[in-house]
């Protein structure tokens, strides 16, 4: 690191704990509206345990599907999960490894930024639950 980038990233620690907190009120929030919900998974972290999910990971039977329809309302989220072994690097035949091959088709990342609202949450659960009841 330059003095000028070491500098910034001392300033930046003067937010870490306020982030983290709100990462984990986020977490807790998603876990709360969509965590009884068929079709969609929202997956563990002991955020009370002090775990802090970077990002929402959820697994949705039609993840492709909500990807599409959350895009279409203006709501940006990412699908993931290429599996290691699917790599070049790495490169091995999928079956195996046939728990992170079904699991990549389903993995998506919700809406994580700790900017976001408690009512920017809320919209994109209230979305995600349209999608899910249709």
């Amino acid at each position: 690191l330059t003095n000028l980038q070491a500098a910034l990233g001392v300033g930046q620690l003067a937010h870490l704990n306020q982030r983290l907190e709100t990462l984990r009120c986020h977490y807790r929030q998603y876990r709360m509206r969509l965590g009884n919900q068929p079709g969609i998974r929202i997956l563990d972290f002991d955020v009370d345990g002090g775990e802090t999910p970077q990002w929402i990971d959820a697994l949705v039977d039609d993840r492709d599907g909500l990807d599409v329809y959350l895009a279409k309302r203006g709501i940006e989220c990412r699908r993931f999960w290429h599996p290691v072994h699917s790599h070049k690097p790495y490169a091995c035949v999928d079956a195996d490894f046939p728990q992170s091959t079904q699991l990549c088709r389903h993995a998506i990342w919700l809406p994580s930024a700790f900017t976001l609202s408690a009512d920017d949450i809320d919209f994109v659960c209230d979305t995600i639950l349209e999608f899910v009841a249709r």
